[in-house]
């Protein structure tokens, strides 16, 4: 399979972490292989499903990850709990949809499409709108302030308050353009506002309207959730195609180049507000007509590099910022590597070098964001995705070390448009 599941992409403030695989292997897992954690970064060759929801850790140093199949994988220092696939609750009539965590970190609940919640670690269970006959899906599961409680709230904006989680109003009260997709409370928990899948944003109770995408007439931006600021006083949203809209108080660090990715389908903010995580739900597909057995594969245009292995299955693939039509398109092959280099001028310095053809007086190949003579990067790792290079090829440090320590010299290597 050419597309993959699961590729994170960090801003701000937000850390990297290792996500872990549950301290048991069952069939139900499905995990397509048996590494004890996967890289940093990424929930490839991890899962086989769709990510769909993320809860971050309050600590802001983790966060947990939910597939449609009901696996939970946790990342940094949170632990895995449970999950859905190891109990045997996922059936075809009732997806996964949401994770929300407890506040103090301890516990998280999941939700189905129609309505079943399930508590795992240090929360309780309040009820559920499982038996009830809603005209649409649940979308949401959002837990009170002080985790005694929670929101659930379905495509058609009805809201459904339990334990000390208090209503404040549907969409009964308000014309819906488009369906409802996430549920924002603000930290009091007096109020919380109704996120659609147009941008349009709608207050209950004591939240204050901040802005919308509601009539922009931003036709492909389909919002897929939202989160609100620790201070109640901003929200995000987040768009299908990687792009974040802060208002109010929102601290914008960045969004995913629309073209050079896969749909997101999970997101997460850390705990200071200065940075958050967006999970793509398929890496894009290997172009066709780029080669056979074991390769590399960069698309100018994608601004993407996939490594494949000798039996078509894709290793990983990194979103990369080089130049413009560089190299041509073509058919080469790495002839030599370095540790770490130079670009013979401005003190500028890179890691993991994986040279492949030349330009006019320089090789041309795979490396990490250089750093100038002052020691600074020359570019973030936001601006993957982006036109940076002078002609090289530019990654991730941690992801350049995976691409140098996977191709050896003569490793084929294919430029396409």
């Amino acid at each position: 399979d050419s597309s993959q599941a699961g590729e994170v992409h960090v801003f701000g403030s937000a850390g990297h972490f290792e996500c872990k695989n549950p301290n048991r292997r069952s069939e139900a897992l499905r995990l397509s292989n048996v590494e004890e954690n996967c890289k940093a970064g990424s929930f490839q060759n991890h899962l086989s499903s769709n990510i769909v929801s993320m809860a971050e850790a309050p600590s802001g140093e983790g966060y947990w990850a939910l597939s449609d199949e009901g696996i939970v994988s946790a990342s940094g220092s949170v632990r895995h709990l449970g999950d859905l696939a190891a109990l045997g609750k996922v059936n075809a009539l009732s997806s996964s949809i949401d994770i929300a965590a407890s506040p103090n970190g301890k516990g998280y609940w999941i939700t189905t499409s129609t309505g079943v919640v399930y508590a795992f670690g240090s929360t309780r269970w309040h009820g559920a709108t499982g038996h009830l006959d809603l005209p649409t899906s649940i979308v949401d599961i959002e837990p009170s302030p002080t985790g005694d409680g929670y929101w659930l709230t379905s495509a058609g904006g009805d809201i459904f308050a339990f334990g000390d989680a208090k209503f404040h109003g549907s969409a009964k009260e308000i014309n819906l353009y488009r369906p409802a997709v996430d549920l924002i409370s603000n930290p009091s928990g007096d109020g919380y506002w109704l996120v659609g899948s147009d941008g349009s944003v709608n207050g209950f109770g004591s939240a204050k309207f901040h802005g919308s995408l509601g009539h922009n007439k931003l036709s492909s931006t389909q919002i897929i959730g939202g989160h609100g600021t620790s201070d109640g006083n901003g929200y995000w949203l987040i768009g299908h195609r990687g792009g974040i809209f802060a208002f109010g108080s929102a601290y914008y660090a960045g969004s995913i180049n629309a073209s050079a990715t896969a749909p997101v389908g999970a997101f997460a903010f850390d705990s200071v507000n200065k940075g958050y995580w967006l999970v793509t739900k398929n890496s894009p597909a290997v172009p066709s007509n780029s080669g056979i057995g074991k390769r590399a594969i960069f698309s100018n245009r994608l601004h993407r590099v996939w490594l494949v292995n000798d039996d078509e299955t894709v290793h990983k693939s990194y979103l990369v910022s080089g130049k413009a039509d560089t190299p041509i398109p073509g058919d080469y092959s790495v002839f030599s590597k370095s540790r770490r280099t130079v670009a013979g001028h401005d003190d500028i310095s890179m890691e993991y070098m994986v040279r492949f053809t030349w330009g006019n007086t320089q090789a041309i190949g795979f490396h990490s964001i250089p750093n100038g003579g002052n020691g600074e990067p020359l570019q973030t790792e936001a601006q993957l995705g982006t036109y940076r290079s002078e002609g090289c090829i530019r990654l991730r440090n941690d992801q350049a070390k995976e691409l140098y320590d996977g191709m050896p010299v003569g490793t084929p290597v294919i430029v396409t448009n």
